[in-house]
C-alpha cells in the first residue's frame, strides 16, 4: 500500500516537472564552413531570431609547437531588446571576451 503510494507521489512529481509548453524551434537561416588541410576553419551562421556566431581558427606559431588561435563573436537580442554582442579570442594565453554586457574590473586602490 504504502509502495503503491509513494509510486503514484513519484510519477506526479515526474509529470509535473516536463516543460508545461514547448518553444517552437528557431530555423538556421545561413551557416558556412569551410575548413583546410590543417584543421583550421571559418564557421558562421545566423539563426531566425536574429542570433549569430562567427569563429575563426588558425594555427600560429607558439614556443612549444603551433597552436590553433581562435577568435570570433557572437549575438542575440535579450528579452529587454538590447543586442548583446560577444567578441573574443582564445590563444596559448587563455580566453579574452570583450562586450558592452561584461563587468569591467576597478584597479585596485593601494
Amino acid at each position: 500500500m504504502h509502495a503503491s503510494v509513494i509510486a503514484l507521489l513519484a510519477l506526479v512529481a515526474v509529470a509535473a516537472a516536463q516543460p508545461q509548453f514547448a518553444a517552437a524551434p528557431v530555423p538556421i537561416i545561413n551557416h558556412e564552413l569551410v575548413r583546410d588541410d590543417f584543421n583550421q576553419y571559418a564557421l558562421r551562421y545566423q539563426t531566425g531570431d536574429g542570433a549569430s556566431f562567427a569563429d575563426h581558427g588558425k594555427l600560429v606559431p607558439g614556443p612549444e609547437g603551433h597552436v590553433l588561435v581562435r577568435s570570433g563573436s557572437h549575438a542575440y537580442r535579450a528579452p529587454d531588446g538590447r543586442v548583446i554582442t560577444l567578441s573574443y579570442t582564445a590563444d596559448e594565453n587563455g580566453y579574452h571576451p570583450t562586450g558592452d554586457h561584461l563587468p569591467v574590473s576597478v584597479p585596485a586602490q593601494f
